[in-house]
């Protein structure tokens, strides 16, 4: 089981917990192949970013809230995520009430319920294995067997709204592209012939707003890329 000596931020306790989750439903757990291309905050973990590192592993995310919690209305393992504290994993619930965690900060392995109910709980997500049939299940003499999904749709499924943002910049890209030409156009057919220097600059101003908004567009398209 993944050990948490020296956690010192919520991004190395989130990898930690997400780790011994990994490894708890027999998948791969080095943080190496884990988070490999993935930035994650230093102070905030969104619920995107454990929704795409969990199904690069074969695994699915169900979020849920304090309330869920406190009600008994979540399905382990989970990672519980706290006001003002480290995010701990709960492996799998005891016989009086506790949970078994990852090692936490102070090594232990086991935590009650009543401690954290006592705590301020901000919400969390459960894991589920993946499986190529929705109701199928976990039976003697059947292997779980991982959803195998297309390589193109399931990969841009999950970020349809990333990928849509993408297309919709480039198609704003695409036309302040059209202001470059316009602009050429008409400084040497009428700006030059006619030494309109005010309109020369009303113009030269317009096509540097549209350079910035251009270079702009760009580098957002960019980052939406990098994090799909």
């Amino acid at each position: 089981m993944n050990q948490q000596p020296n956690i010192l931020s919520p991004k190395e306790a989130f990898k930690a917990c997400f780790s011994a989750v990994a490894g708890y439903l027999g998948r791969p757990s080095a943080e190496t192949v884990l988070f490999a291309g993935v930035p994650l905050s230093e102070t905030r973990i969104e619920v995107e970013d454990i929704r795409h590192l969990a199904e690069r592993i074969g695994l699915e995310v169900q979020e849920f809230s304090h309330r869920d919690f406190l009600r008994g209305r979540v399905d382990l393992p989970a990672i519980l995520f706290r006001v003002s504290q480290l995010p701990v994993a709960l492996l799998a619930e005891m016989q009086d009430g506790a949970y078994a965690t990852a090692p936490q900060e102070d090594g232990r392995t086991i935590i009650a319920k009543s401690e954290l109910a006592a705590g301020f709980i901000s919400g969390g997500v459960s894991f589920s294995i993946t499986y190529a049939n929705a109701a199928e299940g976990m039976k003697v003499g059947s292997a779980a067997k991982i959803e195998r999904r297309h390589w193109l749709t399931g990969t841009m499924g999950a970020f349809w709204r990333t990928y849509s943002k993408v297309v919709l910049s480039a198609i704003f890209i695409n036309l302040l592209a059209i202001a470059s030409p316009i602009f050429t156009m008409n400084v040497y057919d009428r700006i030059l012939p006619n030494k309109a220097t005010s309109t020369l600059w009303v113009l030269a101003i317009g096509i540097g707003a549209v350079i910035l908004f251009d270079l702009l567009l760009k580098t957002a398209r960019a980052s939406l890329i990098d994090y799909a």
